[in-house]
């Protein structure tokens, strides 16, 4: 199959996810191209405000360092370590991304938090565009899932695959993986999610090879919003862990 992943412009984040992932579906004798959308980076202002509340000056100033530097320089590395081409976009949504993907023939598009997409680009795939949310759906619909769930004491976490629709977060499931969370910190728990990711990934993309389409109805829950200022400071006050961005951090 031929497949592109989408991923925002400079996700440092996911540089491991990526070179452990790839080089496993071209060894399966998928076509794997990287999409890195610019769009996908940008943070409103409200955006920024709650992440420096909840993640920390520190947190928040690594990473966009990091992603920075990445966008420039890290990316090249992967590249080269993986065997894999690049391209970047101003947005899914453009015309010049569609254009692409109607012109290679593209069968599966994988959405790696870049942004929304439209219901033009949803249907250009011959299988759809496939969405790794570092939650645990239907439960945890949120641009914060992990946040949500370790407010609401959970100690399981999830990430799961869906097949995209123009509501967020709701087309049907087609898988997900769960991980014991006891005792870890948020940006701890996500980077455990992100390699959880990886098979879960490999597990859709062979049923679809096989002829498969993996996926039942999503049931409908209700969406998880960005967290408030004061619901973020919250997060500090029962004494949860938000952990640190490093350099080498795998977090989303």
């Amino acid at each position: 199959m031929k497949i592109v992943f989408c991923t925002a412009h400079g996700a440092f984040s996911q540089d491991s996810y990526f070179r452990d992932l790839l080089p496993r579906l071209k060894a399966r004798g998928h076509a794997v191209e990287l999409a890195a959308i610019r769009a996908g980076a940008r943070r409103t202002p409200r955006k920024v405000r709650v992440l420096l509340r909840l993640l920390g000056w520190g947190n928040v100033l690594q990473g966009a360092l990091a992603s920075f530097l990445y966008a420039r320089a890290g990316i090249n590395g992967l590249l080269r370590d993986t065997g894999v081409t690049w391209r970047g976009f101003p947005s899914v949504n453009g015309a010049e991304f569609r254009t692409h993907i109607r012109e290679m023939g593209a069968d599966l598009v994988i959405n790696n938090q870049s942004e929304f997409f439209k219901a033009e680009t949803l249907a250009l795939p011959r299988h759809g565009v496939l969405n790794i949310h570092l939650g645990d759906l239907p439960d945890y619909r949120s641009y914060l899932p992990t946040y949500w769930a370790m407010m609401d004491g959970r100690t399981s976490f999830g990430v799961s695959a869906h097949f995209m629709v123009e509501t967020i977060d709701a087309g049907d499931l087609a898988g997900k993986r769960l991980i014991d969370g006891t005792g870890l910190a948020m940006l701890d728990i996500m980077a455990a999610l992100n390699r959880e990711a990886v098979d879960l990934v490999l597990e859709v993309v062979d049923r679809l090879a096989e002829g498969q389409r993996p996926g039942e109805p999503m049931p409908q829950r209700p969406y998880r919003p960005l967290p408030t200022l004061d619901e973020a400071a919250e997060f500090h006050r029962r004494g949860l862990k938000v952990g640190r961005m490093t350099w080498r951090s795998r977090t989303p």
